[in-house]
Order: C-alpha cells, then structure tokens, then sequence
C-alpha cells in the first residue's frame, strides 16, 4: 500500500504528477499555443485512498483429484444466485487437449482447470479467477467478495476435494 502510494506521487511528466491527478493533463506538442498544438491526456487518481485500500478476495483452496486416469472427469461448479455469480460447471477430461497441453496426470488436471476458469468469460465478468500453488493446490477467488462454502462444489467421477472457504 505504502508502495503504491509512492509510485502514484513520485511518478511525473515534466514535473507534472501524472498518477494522483483526477481529469486530464494537456501537453504541448506543436511551437503555436493553439489547441491543435496540444495533447490532452486522460488521467485518474492511483493513490490507494482513490482506489480503495484494500484488496480481499473470497477464496476456496482445491486439491488435485487423486490418481486422475484414463476415463476420469474432474468438474467444478462456481457461483449461484446467492453469490451473484453466474454459475458456470468447468470440466476437465482424462486425455483432453487443453492450451495445447494433453491432460494425462493429475498435476496437467489442476493446470487445465485454472486455465478454463480463468478464460471463462462469464467468470471473468463476475470478478473470479483461479490461481494455482506450487503444490497443486488450486485457489478459486472471486473479488466481489461474494462467494460462499456452497457456491463451488465438485463433481466428474474423480471428485476434487475442496479445502476450507475463507473469507
């Protein structure tokens, strides 16, 4: 926080705060004085008082489905009405080609799964994205702060197991 406070006041255009200013700045770039001979630039408040100063996410930890063989399906269902998320069910497929990467081993499973949720569009839109641990531990978030225990849920015939929601 103290960071992005800095940057937002340390960052200038010929001497001009360009980072912690609400409205737009012009810029001379033409020898006449003449609006043609200007460019106006855009700019909005980064400070973290201007974008709010905190950042929490609801989360949900899944562990990769165990032994993830031939004819398995690993599916996760997020959102519902309660969450005001769309709920969308990702499926992954033993054998399925997902990025350009065969899905063959657990670990190719969990790396499927947070690729399709994090390029599906209707989550995207709804503020939720998956990230993905060092130890296969996969991490639903969702930054509207909305989701709950019941609102991701697993399925297929190689059920994930779904950690602690914390909020």
């Amino acid at each position: 926080k103290t960071e992005i406070d800095r940057v937002a006041e340390t960052t200038k255009f010929n001497g001009t705060n360009v980072m912690n200013v609400d409205g737009g700045l012009s810029i001379q770039a033409g020898w006449e004085t003449t609006g043609n001979d200007q460019i106006s630039i855009a700019t909005m408040n980064m400070s973290t008082t201007a974008i709010g100063d905190s950042f929490t996410y609801t989360t949900a930890q899944i562990l990769a489905p165990t032994a993830f063989v031939a004819g398995d399906t690993y599916e996760l269902t997020i959102g519902g009405t309660a969450a005001g998320v769309t709920a969308q069910t990702i499926g992954v497929d033993f054998g399925e080609t997902v990025n350009g990467v065969l899905v063959n081993s657990t670990e190719r499973a969990q790396d499927a799964m947070t690729y399709k949720i994090n390029t599906n569009t209707s989550l995207i839109a709804d503020g939720v994205f998956a990230e993905q641990a060092i130890d296969g531990t996969l991490t639903v978030k969702s930054s509207e702060e909305n989701l709950v225990a019941g609102d991701i849920t697993a399925g297929g015939n190689n059920d994930a197991t779904l950690g602690a929601i914390t909020l």
